[in-house]
C-alpha cells in the first residue's frame, strides 16, 4: 500500500447484538488486505466503492452491497463512498463453507439499520439458494486455516511438520486464502483483539493477549485493516 494512501475513517458501534460502522471513502483511500471471523456486508448509501477479492474487482454503486464470507481475504480498494459495514455471526445468517463473495442491490428508502440488515441478510440467503457450482473448501482452505491460527505458529516449522518445503507452504496459502501464512496468522490475532476489544478489554492488554509487541504494535495493524484505531474501537465510536 502506497504511503501517500489515506485511510477512510470508519465509526464502530454496537447494539443489541448487531456491530455495523458507518464511513466515508476517497478515491485514493485503501485498506490492507485483510478477513473478518464474521461475515461482512458493505453497503454503499453514495458514491461508489470498490473491492478487490482475489483476482475479482467488485465495483458498487449506491444500493449495492458486497456480502464477504467470514474468513475470505479482500481489500477495500477505495472509491469516493459513503457507506454502512454490517458484522453478522452464525446465528444470523448461517453460511459458513460459503467461499464466493456476493453482490446484492436493495434499492430501499432510508430505514432504520437493523431493518436494512435483516433485508440484506434475506437477499444473501436467497441469491445463495439461487447459485450453482460453489465449492465447499475443495482446496484445504480450512486446513491451512485452522494451522495459521495455531499459537506460537512459524511458517517454516509449520511446513517441516508438514514435510513440504517453506516456499511450497507460502504457494499454497497463496493460492487457497490469498495471503502468505505469515500474514494470516497476523490478521488471525488481529481478529482476537478486535474481539477482546469489543468485549472490554482495554487495548493494552488486548494487544498483549493477541501476541502483539505492544499497543502500539497492534495499532499500527489495526487501523491498516480496520480503518481506526483500537481505543475508538473499544469505546464504539
Amino acid at each position: 500500500m502506497g504511503a501517500g494512501l489515506v485511510h477512510p475513517l470508519w465509526h464502530y458501534r454496537r447494539e443489541a447484538g448487531l456491530e455495523a460502522a458507518s464511513g466515508e471513502g476517497a478515491e485514493d483511500a485503501s485498506l490492507e488486505a485483510h478477513f473478518h471471523d464474521t461475515h461482512q456486508i458493505a453497503y454503499v448509501l453514495a458514491g461508489h466503492r470498490r473491492f478487490r477479492v482475489g483476482k475479482r474487482v467488485f465495483a458498487l454503486e449506491p444500493g449495492e452491497a458486497l456480502f464477504l464470507p467470514a474468513g475470505v481475504a479482500h481489500v477495500a480498494a477505495g472509491g469516493r463512498f459513503r457507506g454502512l459495514n454490517f458484522y453478522v455471526g452464525d446465528d444470523a445468517l448461517p453460511q459458513r463453507g460459503w467461499l464466493s463473495p456476493l453482490v446484492i442491490t436493495l434499492q430501499e428508502p432510508l430505514m432504520c439499520e437493523s431493518r436494512l440488515l435483516e433485508l440484506l441478510a434475506e437477499r444473501v440467503r436467497h441469491a445463495r439458494q439461487g447459485a450453482s457450482g460453489q465449492r465447499a473448501d475443495e482446496g484445504g482452505a480450512e486446513g491451512l486455516a485452522r494451522l495459521a491460527r495455531a499459537p506460537g505458529f512459524d511458517t517454516a516449522r509449520a511446513a517441516a511438520d508438514l514435510g513440504v518445503s517453506r516456499e511450497t507452504l507460502i504457494r499454497r496459502f497463496k493460492r487457497h486464502l490469498d495471503m502468505s501464512p505469515a500474514r494470516y496468522h497476523r490478521q488471525y490475532r488481529l481478529n482476537v483483539a478486535r474481539n477482546l476489544l469489543a468485549g472490554g478489554a482495554a487495548p493494552a492488554d488486548a494487544a498483549a493477549a493477541a501476541g502483539f509487541a505492544d499497543q502500539s504494535h497492534l495499532g499500527r495493524f489495526f487501523r491498516r485493516c480496520f480503518g481506526t484505531t483500537p481505543a475508538a474501537y473499544a469505546r464504539g465510536e
